[in-house]
């Protein structure tokens, strides 16, 4: 059975509440970068047409 890395899991506690919520949020704004180029791109596309 594997020791437990004691300063391993010290730091999952700490950072873990910091990682995921700029996760989160990292992930929405590329959500939304995303939906506005594609967006921006249909409306030229129908502005072209």
């Amino acid at each position: 059975m594997k020791k437990l890395n004691h300063y391993r899991l010290l730091q999952w506690v700490v950072f873990s509440p910091i990682l995921i919520p700029l996760c989160l949020v990292m992930g929405a704004i590329e959500g939304i970068q995303t939906t506005f180029g594609k967006v921006i791109h249909q409306i030229k596309t129908d502005v072209a047409s």
